[in-house]
């Protein structure tokens, strides 16, 4: 019987035996504790019998367990706890304790095992005993050990291994420890019967992520500093904790500067618990960042070493795999922080020798990062110039912009080669004047025989063309991209495919869909040719977008499915802009097709690869999730996220026209929304007076239909000002022009709106015949955003619809997602209110809607100054309004105005 349930000393009266209570004890679950549900789930999914927990201190190993066992326990199933400690390799020690928490789960099975160790009966017997008795329980059990990197003693870890091989039917084992145990595992893994749990699972996942900023209080941080959180912390929960208190000190997190809290806690808890050599490794990693054991063999030239990083990986002390590379590794960027702050002595010679094994081992960029390091500028500036190809090929733009920084200019131009893959860099960066001032220096070559090959000179056609394509110089960048298309060798797949994108590019924003698909269709043979999964996943991201511009959604996502797939062929996938890209636009895909929650999760992916890899197609990303939180109603989110993306462009030095009118016109959409339609309107035709002196402003490269964007924006704002036929009279234009034949998508919005526009004008049964087109069109291909989109108005339309359409589940998708009762139906409003308001009611509203006084309107319809504020008065009670600004504004919404 025991007497004490929850104090320091447990006793167990019947054997008059004590122990310490708070071992056998769950630990306490604190306030602010992230609920670890989708691994509590996991290993719910999980059938067998062992699990083993592996993973460095403060990755809540103890708390992600009590709050399991504490669920077990409220669904009424038995649970055991042990902490054990170094105390515990005294073998009769250790039995007691295991017995003790063993006697909470049943107080009479247990009995017999205690006896025999109380009467000095052989350890293993007792042992033995305790499993025996284990099996004849009759209900399932769990049994927790816990902190099992203390136990050294050979016997007890041969009880434990006894336990994890042959573990009774009904108990369920749970191991946790910081190092991994010297067991035999094999046979358990080939048949499924463990569990293994490391920092991967233990780690935060963006979901509690969420969870811990809100305990934390810190849901004032931006997205970018949350992801400075995530990437840092790797989801370490002790690490999240020093960094939150360094970021409430400096309202920043940078590492590059010791701080104190860090230093103690790696200090204390870290370094004691490694041999000098294991620490020594540590350092030799962080000189290196990523390791192999090849690798460091190579750069140290010491034997031991491979042995050396086995242990040090099986011993748990922050150092990871590496996910790109098997066997590769590194240190938790915190620890590697820490270690760089002690001093890491840069030897020359090892990274001389670790350069000339990168080299030799195909990894080329690591190759010239380690030349660098070893300042030898002239043998980085070798392997760049033998690699330049394949880096251009992976669009590794943001390394060979770091390397543009750190070779002397002297050295890049003293290489034609080197000027020709930095000016690359610049201009795929959209620096482009930098890039023309580096070509510039190419003209001092000229005249020297044998250097302005045709290869180089169809290099520089092919830069300047893009760079002319980015300045909106269409009809240039189509010249130059034809002469270089004549001077590049067949066998130059880089500076070709990127021509092909580019010619591609220009017929798009010429409306030309017919070539722009040939152009694209030429760059994926190109890209194939080449063997290159970067150019071929860039290839279907244009093809994607073509069919999209056609209206065929369904195929653009098939599309883009085909170029994820492909994406997992690569090293490392998210430092590749195209799958950056991908995932972006099929994000938007899934968000005309009204999938948000699937679209959120893939622009936030992609966001991170574009930031990570330098791709401008970052404002993509960007202004859709601006829109996302547009539909959610939360516009002040949405203008955050455009000046998110403005001051992005900033830092990467991008020149302002070539987002500007992009993100321009996405805030004149939010202005309509919040009722600034004059304010919309006046700088709808700031940019359309800008397009007229730079006729491609409105047609950037990532987004080349922004023009029609705007036309839309501009019918919105319109038909809200109460300007139906102005507006009527520019989508009829559109149409008459034969531009868009090819164009679904526009074409959907188009008749679309000029549905509600012809039905408010009471031209109702063009408006349904409109809207029926709308309908076939979209429906094909689930385009349901757009009917949610302009929705308002819509009301009387849809229930004019003949039963086939009706009935449809495209239609009656679009029903389940916008609200369209009578009293919200503008449609139903114009109608009754023109019915209600008198000819000459009509007369004082428009009088009114110009700024006339009561006795300016008086005077202009020859009546009294009182009849004029009884026809107001009757005016603001019809319209259910109670000034004269109200009813302007009323009667344009319903547009009587």
């Amino acid at each position: 019987m025991v007497t004490i349930e929850h104090s320091v000393v447990k006793t167990l009266e019947q054997f008059d035996l004590k122990v310490l209570a708070m071992k056998m004890q769950l630990p306490s679950l604190p306030l602010a504790h992230v609920k670890r549900t989708s691994l509590i789930q996991y290993l719910d999914s999980q059938e067998s019998n062992v699990v083993l927990v592996y993973a460095a201190a403060g990755y809540g190993k103890s708390l992600m367990f009590s709050e399991y066992m504490f669920s077990k326990k409220h669904i009424q199933e038995s649970v055991a706890w042990l902490s054990l400690d170094a105390k515990e390799n005294d073998e009769r020690r250790f039995l007691t304790y295991l017995l003790a928490c063993l006697h909470g789960v049943d107080d009479q099975i247990f009995n017999q095992a205690l006896e025999k160790l109380l009467g000095g009966e052989d350890c293993e017997a007792v042992f033995l005993n305790i499993v025996d008795a284990i099996a004849q329980l009759q209900r399932k059990i769990h049994l927790v050990l816990d902190d099992c990197h203390e136990i050294r003693n050979e016997k007890v870890l041969d009880w434990i291994e006894t336990l994890v091989l042959y573990t009774p039917e009904n108990l369920r084992l749970y191991l946790l420890s910081r190092v991994c145990l010297p067991f035999s595992l094999s046979k358990l893994r080939h048949t499924n019967g463990v569990v293994e749990i490391t920092e991967n699972e233990l780690a935060f996942t963006s979901d509690e992520m969420q969870l811990w900023f809100e305990q934390a209080q810190l849901v004032r941080l931006n997205r970018s500093e949350q992801e400075q959180f995530h990437s840092i912390s790797q989801g370490w929960p002790v690490g999240l904790t020093m960094l939150k208190a360094l970021y409430d000190q400096f309202e920043e997190i940078d590492l590059s500067r010791p701080n104190t809290l860090m230093q103690e806690y790696f200090h204390e808890q870290w370094r004691p618990h490694l041999s000098n050599s294991q620490y020594e490794l540590c350092r030799q990693i962080a000189l290196l960042k990523e390791v192999s054991p090849e690798y460091l063999l190579a750069a140290y030239q010491d034997d031991a070493i491979q042995d050396e990083l086995t242990n040090l990986l099986n011993s748990h002390k922050l150092v990871m795999p590496v996910a790109i590379y098997q066997t590769w590794v590194c240190l938790h960027p915190m620890l590697q922080a820490y270690l760089q702050w002690q001093g890491l002595e840069s030897v020359k010679t090892v990274y001389q020798q670790a350069c000339d094994w990168l080299h030799d081992n195909g990894f080329q960029v690591a190759a010239v990062e380690m030349a660098l390091k070893a300042e030898d500028k002239l043998k980085a500036a070798s392997l760049l110039q033998q690699t330049a190809e394949s880096i251009l090929e992976d669009q590794d733009i943001a390394q060979l912009l770091e390397w543009r920084r750190q070779i002397p200019d002297d050295v890049i131009i003293a290489s034609p080669r080197l000027v020709i893959i930095f000016s690359w860099s610049l201009a795929l960066a959209l620096q482009l004047d930098d890039s023309e001032r580096l070509m510039a220096q190419m003209a001092r070559i000229e005249g020297v025989p044998g250097t302005m090959t045709d290869e180089i000179s169809g290099q520089l056609f092919a830069i300047r063309a893009y760079i002319a394509r980015c300045r909106g110089n269409i009809d240039n960048a189509a010249s130059l991209a034809h002469q270089a298309l004549e001077k590049l060798p067949k066998r130059n797949f880089v500076a070709r495919a990127v021509t092909y994108f580019n010619l591609s590019n220009v017929c798009m924003t010429q409306q030309s869909l017919v070539d722009a698909r040939k152009y694209n269709r030429l760059s994926f043979e190109t890209a194939r040719a080449a063997g290159s999964i970067h150019l071929e996943m860039l290839a279907i991201h244009e093809h994607a977008r073509l069919e999209q511009v056609k209206g065929n959604l369904n195929l653009a996502i098939k599309l883009l499915d085909e170029g994820l797939h492909l994406s997992h062929r690569l090293d490392n996938r998210m430092m590749a802009p195209a799958y950056g890209r991908l995932l972006i636009y099929k994000g938007y895909m899934l968000l005309l097709q009204n999938q948000t929650a699937q679209a959120r999760q893939l622009l936030l992916k992609g966001l991170g690869v574009c930031k990570a890899t330098h791709d401008s197609y970052v404002i993509m990303a960007f202004v859709l999730k601006s829109q996302l939180f547009r539909q959610s109603g939360d516009i002040e989110k949405a203008f955050d996220y455009l000046a998110e993306a403005e001051a992005q462009m900033q830092r990467w030095n991008i020149p302002s026209f070539i987002y500007m009118p992009w993100l321009s016109t996405v805030r004149c959409n939010l202005l309509i929304d919040q009722g600034k339609v004059d304010v919309a309107l006046s700088n709808i035709k700031d940019l359309y007076q800008q397009a007229e002196l730079a006729p491609y402003l409105l047609t950037p490269e990532h987004f080349p239909a922004l023009k029609g964007l705007l036309d839309i924006f501009y019918v919105r704002a319109k038909s809200i000002a109460g300007q139906h036929k102005d507006a009527l009279r520019l989508l009829d234009q559109t149409l008459e022009s034969g531009k868009l034949e090819q164009h679904g998508f526009t074409l959907l919005f188009i008749y679309l709106m000029r549905a509600l526009l012809r039905y408010q004008l009471g031209h109702e049964d063009d408006a349904l015949h409109d809207f029926r087109k709308a309908l076939t069109m979209a429906e094909p291909d689930e385009c349901i955003m757009p009917f949610i989109e302009y929705s308002a108005g819509m009301g009387q339309l849809y229930q004019q619809l003949p039963d086939q359409y009706k009935h449809k589940p495209f239609v009656q998708a679009i029903l389940k997602n916008i609200e369209l009762t009578e009293d919200a139906s503008p449609n139903k409003e114009f109608a009754k209110m023109r019915l209600v308001l008198s000819q000459r009611e009509m007369a004082v509203l428009k009088l009114i809607a110009e700024g006339l006084s009561n006795q300016e309107i008086a005077e202009r319809l020859f009546i009294s100054l009182h009849t004029v504020k009884t026809h107001a008065r009757r005016i603001n009670g019809k319209l259910d309004v109670k000034s004269r600004t109200q009813a302007i504004l009323k009667a344009k919404e319903v547009g009587i105005l």
